[in-house]
This record gives structure tokens, sequence and C-alpha cells, in this order.
């Protein structure tokens, strides 16, 4: 069955209970070892009200008001296809060496060979055009082909992981109209991404202001590859350094969202901000790590 966990007003780490009919039972808690015992009419602050004093997990009655009960999105034990989520109980979305018995190891090394060439490439063009905001605006050829080649790069992914999921597309192929309906589900508004190799340059945040309004124009890296890629001889001053940056960065922060950190690392890229998770969003360890159980997210 579902979940529940009790949070105190400070947002501290609250315990997580798997919710029986019968009874509560305490997940992964260092302490809190036995099943509370559950009336029908009663929640999990009252239950947890009825411990004796001095039980662990007891909580006094007139502290009710200090706590609040989050109720679980997902059974215990299930997780999505490729998106990866914080485990309740750790600090991080370290969660690769969990999952990675339903990854597809092929798929995982493709993404990061695509990766490492985006970066050869990216390396070359720094060569000759020094990165530094003042040339963000520079464009040109090389320049135009990365960001070509990046955004499809990220179009491959987000097809893999609705597809994965069987989410079919409403004609033929998936648009930005379907792909912006991840953005809330891998929470990549709240990724930003720095170069390790020149830490004078900002965080990026490519995903930051993509919306369901304007899902292509929204995105101004992809809104730009689109022009070039269709319309290079009157739309080439869109070629811009600053795309193609955001464009790789997307596709790390991508390749982190499916895999988790386990076997994504690359020195290259520094993350100095991943999401904040709701509690309700939490993956819930099942009582044998090896009995997770993937399931298709529903859009």
């Amino acid at each position: 069955m579902l979940h529940e966990s009790v949070a105190d007003s400070q947002q501290q780490r609250g315990i997580c209970w798997q919710v029986r009919e019968d009874a509560y039972v305490p997940i992964k808690h260092p302490q809190i070892k036995e099943p509370v015992s559950r009336n029908k009419q009663d929640g999990l602050l009252e239950s947890l009200n009825r411990l004796p004093v001095g039980a662990s997990g007891r909580i006094e009655k007139e502290r009710n008001s200090t706590f609040r009960i989050i109720p679980g999105e997902m059974n215990r034990g299930e997780c999505f296809f490729r998106i990866v989520r914080p485990i309740f109980g750790e600090d991080c979305i370290q969660t690769g060496q969990t999952f990675r018995y339903f990854y597809d190891q092929n798929s995982l090394r493709n993404i990061q060979i695509q990766e490492e060439i985006l970066i050869e490439i990216l390396e070359n063009i720094f060569r000759n055009i020094h990165p530094h905001e003042n040339n963000f605006g520079v464009y040109g050829h090389q320049i135009r082909n990365l960001i070509i080649l990046a955004t499809t790069e990220v179009e491959s992914s987000l097809t893999a992981i609705l597809q994965a999921n069987n989410v079919a597309p409403p004609s033929q192929y998936f648009t930005t109209r379907d792909y912006v309906r991840l953005k809330k589900v891998l929470r990549l508004a709240e990724f930003e991404v720095s170069l390790s190799h020149y830490p004078w340059l900002q965080s990026f945040s490519p995903f930051r202001d993509w919306n369901n309004a304007q899902p292509t124009k929204s995105l101004k890296w992809y809104d730009a590859y689109n022009k070039i890629k269709h319309n290079r001889e009157t739309e080439f001053q869109e070629a811009k350094l600053l795309h193609s940056v955001n464009a790789i960065v997307a596709v790390h922060i991508l390749l982190v969202s499916q895999f988790g950190n386990w076997g994504t690392y690359n020195p290259y890229f520094k993350l100095t901000k991943e999401p904040l998770w709701p509690r309700e969003e939490l993956y819930i360890p099942p009582e044998d790590q090896n009995e997770w159980t993937p399931i298709n997210l529903v859009l």
C-alpha cells in the first residue's frame, strides 16, 4: 500500500511509514523497528499518540499541531523507468547503484559517448573563441553544428524517457509539447550546472524558463536550434556560443536525471544545484534492495 511520512514544523527529516490495513510499518528507521497497530478510525498521528510513554516513535497528543502527515504518491518499492529520484532516508540523488539492474547499459554508455564527443567539439571551439560572457553572442559554422548535435541528443533522451514509460506521441512524432510535460516530473528547471574548467563562467540552467504556453520559444537554445537547422541562410546569427553551451549542459542534466550520479560522473561538469524533492515524490525503498518494481509514468 501507499506510504505516509510525518514531518515536524521545521521540515527536518521525518519518519516514513508503510500503510497497511491493520498497522503502520516503519521504513528503514534506525531506532523504530516495530509496526504500530492501526485502528480503522485513526490516522497515523493518532496511532503514534497511543504508543506507550517512552516508546520509539511516540508523539505526545499536545504536540500534534507541530507535525503534518504527508501522503506518498507511490507504493513502497516502486520507481519509474529511466527517472531517478532520491530514496527516502538518503541525502542525494546517488540512486544509480540501486537501480542499475533496470538500466539498459548499452543506452547509458551511448549517451556518455555522445556527451564526450560534444565536449571535444566544444573544447575545439574554445581554443579559438575564449569562453567568456563577452563572447557568448559569437556565432559560426562549427557552433551551429554543435547546437544541432547536442539538441538532437536532448530530443533523443526525452523521447527515450517517454517511450520507456509507454507514452505514445499524439501524432507521428514527439514534439516540445510532449517533452515539456517531463519538466516537472524530472524537476529539470531546478538543475544548475557549471563547467569545471571555466570557473569564471556563470552556472547554466537550460530548462529554467521552459513553459507549456510556449514549449519551443521559451527554450531560447532550442528555438535557435530549430531556426539554424531549417533556415541557416536567414537565421545563421542564432548559432551563438551561449546556445551551444546550454544545449550541452541540457544533455548532461538529462543524463543525470535518467541514471543518477552513479556511472554518469563527468569531471567536465559540476552540479551546483540539484532539485529539492518534496517528500511525497520520493522513492520508498523495498524490504529487499533487489526487489524494486519499475512502473510506467502517467502524464
